[in-house]
């Protein structure tokens, strides 16, 4: 590989690409889909008898028991139709259909979110604890080299470099003394 491809590979989308696929081929069993807002708002539908997009408490509980791949439990379930009531209700206490079904899918992805996050944090913990400079030439050293001695040890360049440092606050930062 030239180096113009591998600064061409790193910058594309393709290693994007390519990780998200890793990482939702890993998280996903095969042919289960978390359900979208377009697949809660049609299993509800079902349940809402009179065609006007309101639903009672339990009636919005039963349709959250049919929908396909809901990782939700009962009571998780009862909660988001007391959240749905709260929030979601019109002046008669029934629930409106299409603002219920966007804050059942908002939760959905909150969940599914978290539980990606916590599935993913070993493989981070691992990684932030290695070295990423082992592979190097160097070893991980840090090398420095000057222009008029290029045989110089790391170590003297960097005594140097805290030699300047320490130059700069006796120049400028400490309080200068006036007397002769």
């Amino acid at each position: 590989m030239t180096d113009a491809e591998v600064f061409d590979f790193f910058n594309s989308n393709t290693l994007k690409k390519k990780f998200e696929n890793t990482v939702t081929a890993k998280n996903k069993p095969p042919n289960q889909a978390t359900p979208t807002k377009e697949v809660v708002i049609r299993t509800m539908k079902e349940y809402d008898g009179s065609g006007i997009g309101l639903l009672t408490s339990k009636q919005c509980l039963a349709a959250m028991r049919d929908i396909p791949n809901l990782e939700l439990t009962d009571e998780e379930r009862k909660e988001l139709v007391e959240v749905g009531q709260e929030m979601c209700s019109d002046k008669d206490g029934r629930i409106k259909l299409e603002e219920f079904a966007s804050h059942v899918a908002f939760e959905i992805r909150k969940k599914q979110n978290r539980k990606s996050k916590v599935q993913a944090t070993p493989v981070m913990q691992q990684r932030s604890n290695e070295n990423p400079f082992l592979d190097t030439p160097t070893g991980g050293q840090l090398v420095i080299q000057t222009n008029d001695s290029p045989s110089l040890s790391p170590m003297l360049s960097v005594f140097q470099f805290v030699g300047c440092i320490i130059s700069f606050i006796h120049m400028f930062v400490l309080p200068k003394d006036n007397t002769p």
